[in-house]
């Protein structure tokens, strides 16, 4: 039998042996003594487990798959930080601020989470069986199929976080609040919600029938009416003036399509801004829902992105239904005839000198904004917190470059009734009760400006060909304006289509049309 003992002996230095070897590389354990890092040591990811990590400052860094089981992390600054599939187990969380960060697929069985910022927070599909969540903030937090079984909930709030098949059976949910989240499928939850209300619907994003009014369908109203009002002033402007520039089909439905879009853009900004601010705070409760574009876009960064694409789409639409007119395309005699470029005025009234000043240095403001921000970006020097933060600072560029360019284009408005230096087009509307003659073009000051001139204030077109050439290609014009003794002939040069030259001489008597011939240019 001495053979046996002496195997039980060797069994048993092998256990001695091997035992705490196994102990220390289990996951989720840790020795008794957790080492610090030093200051000047880096926190990298192979020394993270078991470590003392207070005071590190973990704020947007890419720690996803990390090994941190048993690190005590009390009150760090884990904001905005890539965990995604991180080993948690274990660890000590208690007081860190994990505010957006992404926790997803994470491992945090066992973890002490207790009074942690969960804001925004994306724990889905996260295991956080047993873990201690006591007291947390989990405004908005992502939670959906996460495994909470046997978790300590007592007085967390869970307000418009995102529940959505979560597995809460057996966690202590004593004083938790879980008002206006989304709890479709979730198991483990009471009949009520948590703080004595009301169950809320399992969709709140298209469910409008909340206690709350929502931002989102308050703006709904202002931005209907505008629409209105863009369509009824844009398409009936086309349509009064279709004696002076001919209206196409096309251009009429171009126009509503584009206003309609555009004024899509400025709902999805103005939701997306003030959905922004109030998630930079934490949330509010008017803020939550998207609206009824919400199948576009939720997040605000994602609304002010689809905002940008609108101004886009729309200014491309209203483009595109100008078109080019085809050469063959002939105006009838005896109504009107365009040559050049004619741009007929905007509609809306001209703004006062103060307040476009005022418009100007407010764009002049936004500029700067943009070149700051871009300059940080390139510096790598964005701030943790406010709306130039890493996390929404693209939906920061998109949201100010659009207001930047919106506010110079409406501090460049057409000037209508200003005498007309150097024209870019001429419409000749002969007929109805009043003709007259349309100007557009540039002022002296370089500005864009058009005038209307009456019938009779029309001297002389004179009709340039080139030698070699059958007909005509460019047309100047010699008015003389109402109060004015001489005749003054512009010296621009307007081009013009062998159309338009034939209906030219039908709407105008033969001595109000001279002929000029000339070499060809050398350049």
């Amino acid at each position: 039998m001495r053979w046996l003992s002496s195997a039980f002996a060797a069994v048993a230095v092998s256990v001695a042996l091997v035992w705490p070897a196994a102990a220390v590389a289990a996951p989720g354990t840790c020795p008794t003594i957790t080492r610090p890092l030093v200051a000047d040591e880096p926190p990298a990811a192979g020394r993270l487990a078991c470590a003392d990590l207070r005071g590190w400052d973990l704020h947007q860094d890419r720690l996803a798959g990390a090994d941190l089981h048993g690190s005590n992390l009390a009150g760090v600054s884990l904001g905005q930080a890539d965990l995604a599939g991180a080993d948690l187990s274990g660890a000590n969380l208690a007081g860190a601020d994990l505010s957006q960060a992404d926790l997803s697929g994470a491992n945090l069985r066992g973890a002490n989470l207790a009074d942690a910022e969960l804001v925004q927070t994306d724990l889905a599909n996260a295991d956080l069986r047993d873990a201690v969540l006591a007291g947390a903030n989990g405004t908005q937090a992502v939670m959906n199929d996460a495994d909470l079984r046997g978790a300590n909930l007592r007085g967390t709030y869970l307000g418009q976080a995102f529940l959505n098949r979560a597995d809460l059976r057996d966690a202590d949910l004593t004083g938790a609040t879980t008002s206006q989240a989304e709890t479709d499928g979730a198991l483990g939850l009471p009949d009520r919600a948590l703080d004595g209300s009301t169950p809320p619907p399992a969709d709140p994003v298209t469910d409008t029938d909340t206690d709350t009014q929502q931002v989102a369908h308050t703006l709904l109203w202002p931005a209907g009416a505008l629409a209105l009002a863009w369509w009824r002033g844009r398409v009936g402007y086309l349509l009064r003036h279709r004696r002076t520039t001919p209206t196409r089909p096309g251009r009429v439905v171009g126009a509503v399509v584009g206003v309609g879009v555009v004024v899509a853009g400025i709902y999805l900004a103005a939701v997306g801004v003030l959905r922004g601010f109030t998630h930079l705070i934490g949330g509010v409760p008017w803020a939550t829902d998207p609206g009824p574009l919400g199948f576009l876009a939720t997040a605000p960064h994602h609304q002010l992105a689809f905002a940008g694409g609108a101004f886009l789409v729309g200014g491309l639409v209203s483009r595109l239904s100008r078109g080019r007119r085809r050469e063959a395309e002939r105006t009838p005699a005896g109504s009107q005839v365009a040559i050049g470029k004619p741009k007929p005025a905007p509609v809306g009234p001209e703004l006062p000198a103060p307040v476009r000043l005022a418009v100007k240095v407010l764009a002049c403001a936004c500029l700067a904004d943009l070149v700051a921000v871009v300059a940080m970006i390139f510096l790598d020097a964005l701030p943790a917190t406010g709306p130039w933060r890493a996390g929404t600072v693209v939906g920061h560029l998109v949201f100010v470059a659009i207001t930047t360019l919106l506010l110079f284009l409406v501090t460049e408005r057409v000037r209508t009734g200003e005498k007309v230096a150097t024209p870019s087009g001429v419409v000749f509307a002969a007929g109805g009760r009043d003709p007259f003659v349309w100007l557009s073009g540039t002022s002296a000051d370089k500005r864009a400006a058009s005038q209307a001139l009456p019938w009779e204030a029309l001297d002389q077109v004179h009709l340039i060909r080139v030698l070699g050439t059958a007909d005509p290609s460019s047309a100047m014009i010699t008015v003389r304006a109402p109060g004015t003794d001489e005749p003054a002939e512009y010296p621009a040069e307007l081009p013009v289509t062998r159309d338009r030259v034939a209906a030219l001489r039908e709407l105008l008597p033969p001595e109000m049309v001279t002929e000029h011939t000339r070499a060809p240019s050398s350049g």
